[in-house]
């Protein structure tokens, strides 16, 4: 009876644990016995009645009788064949005695512990009969689903065979495609790269057309200034260390009556390009844009001072009353800049994290004295083999890329000779004819605001072009430097001789 115990619950096992002869023998002697211990024995009754017949004496003497030869009874509980019981019998047992709240092991074991196993076994073969009738089903549908399934897999070993043999001969017939596809692939790509190369070849010899008298004409260019380029890197160099702090009228007189007539002058004669203009060797039209698109004024001082400031060794000291040159110095550099004023909390420590970084550094309202722990800094005085210098009480780190500007509001300052030694002084004061253009500019923009509008507008443009077209060509003569010997497969390079052609023609 292991498989009954497993299907019941611990009080029923219990109760199934006391169904042995002395107990059941101890069962009959019960004379007239509680009605819940006679609704067991009935349910027994109708479960151990032949199939298909319900006794319709249930009584306790009837139950008496079935027990009278206990070890019979006992077999027959152990072999009751519960996987036939008829539907009739479980439906009289369910009704008329599991319906019962008392029909419990437990409770029935109040009266009986025969009669309380009796009653587990009653319950468990109930349950068993409804268990087994769910899966009954259930193996009936595994039996026929096995069936079904060794069917198909008969079937399909033969397709399989079938498949194999569709497979080899679909190999062959692929392979067989795939080299006639990959012959016509190269073939095709032998005739697009052909055509390629031809129309490459077209564009780049219609494009070079056009260039090559430009390119010619500066080669020419570049060989005249080989003869003249020391006299004018010697002027253009006095130009950028002497000139930055006169005015327009004497920055011209110091170049054509002074500087020129005396380089004439010597033994052996400096030769240099007629009416060089020292700007010319230090910038060119894009730089030039960039700079008035920052906000640097358009007229030629202004120009020169530029030139002066970023191609100076010493620190640029500007001379700026009206705050032209400041203003484009914080536009050019942007967030990047530090500035500063000399007697501010805290100004050296800034000074000493942009000297270790390499930020730009501007003393702006500068009066004609200096403070006295500037002057390593002014006058480069490193140590460590250049790699340190002292600010204030501290050695710091001399960053390469460090750049520190100088400016004073003062139109006439005084400085001291040393403060002119260490400093490039650039003259920032407003000139006639650039004040005549902002007062024009002024003007304009009062009654008519629009065409002062249209112009800033195109002079940003036209200056925009002018940096895009000098990218334009050092990058398209990056690339044909840099070409090997066949380079009519770069179609970049084409196509940056093209754009460069078209932002050409626009700039004119």
């Amino acid at each position: 009876m292991t498989w009954l115990r497993q299907s019941l619950p611990t009080g029923s096992q219990r109760s199934m644990n006391t169904l042995n002869r002395l107990n059941l023998t101890e069962l009959r002697t019960f004379p007239n016995p509680p009605a819940i211990v006679t609704n067991v024995s009935a349910a027994v009754l109708v479960l151990l009645s032949p199939p298909g017949r319900i006794p319709k004496d249930r009584s306790w003497k009837a139950a008496k009788v079935v027990m009278s030869k206990v070890d019979d009874f006992l077999q027959a509980l152990v072999n009751f064949d519960k996987e036939h019981v008829p539907e009739a019998t479980v439906r009289v047992v369910r009704d008329d005695y599991l319906s019962d709240p008392e029909f419990n092991p437990e409770f029935v074991r109040l009266k009986s512990s025969a009669a309380a196993g009796l009653c587990a076994w009653v319950i468990n073969i109930i349950r068993f009969h409804e268990v087994f009738c769910m899966v009954e089903v259930k193996r009936m549908c595994l039996s026929q689903a096995n069936a079904d399934l060794t069917e198909a897999a008969e079937k399909l070993e033969v397709i399989r065979k079938k498949l194999a043999e569709l497979d080899n001969s679909l190999d062959t017939l692929t392979q067989a495609f795939e080299r006639a596809t990959s012959e016509k692939l190269r073939c095709q790509d032998e005739v697009n790269c052909t055509n390629k190369t031809i129309e490459l070849a077209n564009r780049l010899v219609k494009g070079l057309e056009s260039e090559n008298v430009r390119w010619a004409h500066s080669v020419a260019q570049y060989h005249e200034q080989e003869e003249t380029l020391c006299g004018d890197v010697l002027l253009t160099a006095a130009f950028i260390s002497y000139a930055g702090s006169f005015s327009k009228k004497y920055r011209h007189e110091l170049l054509e009556n002074l500087w020129r007539p005396f380089l004439r002058s010597q033994k052996v004669p400096i030769p240099m390009t007629e009416g060089l203009d020292p700007v010319s060797m230090l910038t060119d039209d894009a730089t030039i844009a960039k700079w008035n698109n920052e906000g640097l004024p358009g007229d030629k001082m202004s120009t020169e001072n530029a030139t002066i400031l970023t191609n100076c060794e010493r620190w640029p000291l500007l001379i700026d009353p009206q705050l032209q040159g400041i203003k484009w110095i914080k536009s050019r550099y942007g967030n990047g800049l530090r500035v500063i004023s000399l007697g501010e909390k805290g100004y050296v420590d800034v000074i000493e994290q942009a000297v270790v970084t390499g930020d730009p550094v501007l003393i702006e309202n500068l009066e004609e004295t200096v403070d006295p722990v500037l002057d390593p800094l002014l006058g480069r005085h490193t140590i460590k083999k250049g790699r340190c210098i002292k600010v204030g009480d501290k050695e710091c780190f001399f960053h390469p890329s460090f750049r520190l500007i100088l400016h004073t509001k003062l139109a006439n300052p005084h400085y001291k000779p040393e403060i002119q030694a260490q400093t490039t002084l650039i003259n920032f004061t407003v000139t006639r004819d650039g004040l005549e253009d902002q007062l024009l500019a002024q003007v304009v923009n009062l009654e008519r605001p629009d065409l002062e509008h249209l112009k800033s507008e195109l002079t940003k443009q036209q200056n925009t072009f002018k940096i895009e077209l000098k990218q334009l060509e050092d990058e398209l003569l990056t690339r044909l430097s840099a070409a090997e010997s066949n380079f009519l497969g770069d179609n970049v390079l084409v196509e940056k001789l093209e754009t460069t052609k078209t932002h050409s023609r626009r700039n004119r």
